[in-house]
């Protein structure tokens, strides 16, 4: 039996998803892990590893808008806490006094 993963994963929110995933891809020599690309030009969500440390890249959208890069003068972010059970971290976490501001999924 394998021990349950926990795992804190920052995610960057930029204007140009595609371009900022190029730009890390090239500067910093990270790799693709995992990329779904969006109806726009510019819209993608990616996760990305520098020498094994993942963190995701995505084009802010407008259900996010709150939190946009054009809304707060630059880009913002995010920390993704990624476990086995998410729905009973969810669960602990709103009981708890969390307010759950986005559906768990994948």
């Amino acid at each position: 039996m394998s021990e349950p993963r926990t795992d804190i994963q920052p995610e960057l929110w930029v204007s140009d998803g595609r371009a900022a995933v190029a730009f890390y891809e090239h500067a910093l020599g990270a790799v693709v892990e995992h990329r779904v690309i969006g109806p726009a030009v510019s819209d993608v969500i990616a996760q990305l590893s520098v020498a094994g440390a993942r963190f995701w890249v995505s084009t802010a959208s407008e259900d996010l808008h709150r939190f946009s890069p054009d809304a707060i003068g630059g880009a913002t972010g995010r920390v993704l806490l990624v476990v086995d059970d998410p729905e009973s971290l969810l669960s602990a976490a709103v009981a708890a006094g969390a307010t759950q501001t986005s559906p768990v999924g994948e």
